[in-house]
Order: C-alpha cells, then structure tokens, then sequence
C-alpha cells in the first residue's frame, strides 16, 4: 500500500534544517576615535546596498580597503585620495555575496585579494610617557657656496663678481653647517625632555667606488657608509647626551666626493632599518644632504647615476615605516645665485632630490630646507599628532556608515 503523502509532509518525526544565517560582511577600516584598523560588520539595505564615508590618513595617499563575506575576503582595492580627504564610498553585495564598489570620481584600482597586496600598517599616534630611539643620516657629499648670496649693488660690481659655483662642501663650512646641527641637536634636546636622554645611531653617507679606471681625487668617494659614534656596534643605537652629539657631529664626521649625482643613500636607508630599535619607543629617522639615492619608480633624469644600484629609496621608506620610523627631511637647496645660472638638465637634476626629499618626508609638514627648518614645528608635529600615520595605500579611518533608506542609492 503506498503512503499517503500528506501524512509524510507533517510528520511529526521528520527533521527540518532550518537556513543557514547570512554570511557576515566585514570592512576592515580604523574605527571613529580608534588608532588601529579592525573588521568592522556592515549590514547592507534591502536591496545589498550601503553607504560609508571613510577618511584618508596623514602621510597616506590612497584608502585601502578589504571585503570579507564570512571571512574569506572578496574584495580588495585602492581609493587614490590625499590625506585628510574624505571618500563616499557605495557598496552593494550581489545574491552571490560578491560585492561591487562604486567611488564617485575617485579613481580605484582594484588588486588582487591575497593579504600579500594589503597595505603598509599605520604608525600609532605617541603617547607622552614613550622614550624616543632617533638615527640621523647625514649626506657626507653635500656642497654649498661660500660667495654671500645677494643682488649686486651695481652693474660694476656685477661685472666683477665671481660666478657663483657649489665651490665647498657643507660640512666644511662652519657658519652654515653650525646652525644646522644646532637645530638638530636641539630637536633631540627637546624630545628627550623631560626623560632620559634619546638613544642615538648616526649614519654618513657617500658613494660606492666608481668603475676601474677612475682615479681622479674629486671623483673617488672616500668611504661608503660611516657609522658613528666609533664605538658603536652598526646594529646597535646609543644614549647620546645633546651636547655630545653637537661635539661629534661637528668633528668626526669628515667630508667626501661623491663622484656622480645619486649617492648611497638608499645603502644608508638600509643601515638605518638594520638598527636593533626599542620595543616600547618611537622611532625617528632625520635626513640631511643634497644627494638623491636611487629610485626606481623616480629615476633620475639622464646622466644622475653612474653606477649599478642595490637599494631603493621608496622602498626602504616603506620597510622604515613598517618598523614604526618616522622621516624628517632637511634638504640642503642650492643658493639662490646658483639656481639662476643652471643649465635646464642641471635644474632637473636639483629638482629630482629636492621632490626625492619632500617625498620621503612621512608627512609634508616634516619636509623642511636647512635654510627654513624650525624644530620647534617639528616637535609640534611629531608630538601633538592625534591620527595614526599612514604612507602610501592605507586603512581609511570611518567617519559615518549607514543604510537608511534616506540617503540617495547609487544606480547600478
């Protein structure tokens, strides 16, 4: 006798799997008044839709963003923005839970969706209590003029005046190289205050030798990276007091040609990662000269760099910002007597490490001249930062998210 159909559909005894919940949709993004990036859940409308507004960080430029559904992540792109801009952002979850994300005007760029394409970590706003761990790098190749630089009186003193050439070296000059370590020493002074001392690693640089051939003094670097003070291991940074950094900045370290254009110091960015920093410090990295270092996607123009390189400027300021260093730049412009008489590739020349320095500044209000440097702005920048630190692609930090019905949904 067959079964009666009715009677197996309300079976009391038969089991029922109830639907599974829907998967959960994560953004990972830094959340209002935190400092670090998290997951955050996000519930789309009716119709898979949601709005977010998401900032972009200091020293970032772009928002990095990361997808999940159920913690697999489904989407991972790129919003170019500056930093501090603010990107409305719509996103929309299809019944396949692949999302789609629209930007307005903002140009995105979509990557692949393994973590090894996620961004640089942001660097944490201090905290008043933390010592800090600082290493200068110093351009040992850097030249400036000793004629005072001012318009002649008249056209007879114009006549006789000597062309203005970067006729000396910058460490061999007191007057100008004195009022910068004086600055920089001060900068020390007031960030080891009211604490110990700032433990100190101090890294000169030149060039590596040029070809087999060269022997002219002016073309021969004298050495490759100097690490000070002697008696430091290179690995290792030293409590320094203010005054004798003064002292040994001013008479140990000695100049050298640097034969080509581009010098090392991309070398020099890479001594500086290799430092053994405090777990529990803020790190900062400070950067004078004149000398570029290579740059792969920055080449310099034609004629730069005489040489092979290993290092990577860009890509050493990113490692540095990994491991949580801030970079301050003090770059050594040439006078204004000088810049008026260079031939257009030289002036490109000059250009190339003058936007080299601004760019690897963390943030531009740490990218200064030797001629304009306040330490007093830079303390008040590196001390009174209340937003974590971005470079390049980072986490965007929320600002609102919501689904109401109220706001205007993006035509799909």
């Amino acid at each position: 006798m067959e079964s009666d159909p009715l009677s197996t559909a309300i079976d009391p005894h038969r089991s029922v799997t109830a639907p599974a919940p829907p998967a959960t949709i994560t953004l990972t993004v830094i959340p209002e008044g935190g400092t670090v990036p998290e997951p955050i859940a996000i519930e789309p409308d009716a119709q898979g839709c949601c709005r977010m507004c998401l900032e972009c960080l200091p020293g970032a430029d772009a928002i990095h963003l990361e997808i999940a559904v159920g913690g697999v992540p489904r989407l991972r792109a790129e919003v170019r923005a500056q930093a501090g801009e603010r990107v409305s952002l719509d996103l929309r979850i299809d019944a396949d839970a692949l999302p789609a994300l629209h930007a307005g005007s903002h140009q995105i760029l979509f990557l692949p969706i393994e973590p090894i394409y996620g961004p640089l970590p942001p660097i944490p706003p201090p905290r008043g209590s933390e010592a800090w761990d600082c290493c200068l790098v110093i351009d040992a190749t850097a030249r400036t003029s000793r004629i005072a630089d001012h318009a002649p009186a008249d056209q007879q003193e114009a006549q006789d005046a000597v062309p203005a050439t970067l006729d000396t070296y910058l460490l061999n000059c007191p007057d100008q190289w004195g009022a910068i370590v004086e600055s920089v020493v001060e900068l020390v002074r007031q960030l080891g205050q009211p604490g110990p001392n700032c433990r100190l690693a101090v890294i000169a640089f030149g060039d590596e030798p040029p070809e087999p051939g060269v022997f002219a003094a002016d073309l021969v670097p004298r050495f490759h990276l100097l690490h000070l003070p002697d008696n430091r291991p290179a690995h290792l940074l030293m409590p320094l007091a203010p005054e004798r950094l003064g002292e040994l900045l001013h008479r140990q370290i000695k100049p050298t040609p640097g034969a080509d254009f581009v010098d090392a110091l991309a070398d020099a960015l890479v001594a500086a990662g290799q430092l053994q920093w405090g777990d529990r410090t803020r790190r900062l990295l400070v950067l004078i000269g004149d000398s570029p270092g290579h740059a792969t996607a920055h080449p310099v123009p034609y004629g730069g760099d005489a040489l092979a390189r290993r290092g990577d400027v860009d890509a050493e300021a990113a490692h540095l910002h990994r491991d949580g260093v801030t970079i301050l730049t003090l770059y050594q412009a040439p006078p204004a007597a000088i810049t008026a008489a260079l031939l257009e590739a030289q002036c490109a020349l000059v250009d190339h490490a003058r936007n080299q320095y601004r760019r690897l500044a963390s943030v531009p209000e740490l990218a200064f001249t030797t001629a304009d440097f306040d330490p007093q702005a830079a303390l008040t920048t590196l001390l009174d930062r209340t937003a974590p630190l971005g470079r390049g692609p980072c986490w965007g930090r929320l600002v609102q998210h919501t689904t109401d019905d109220e706001q205007p949904s993006k035509s799909w």
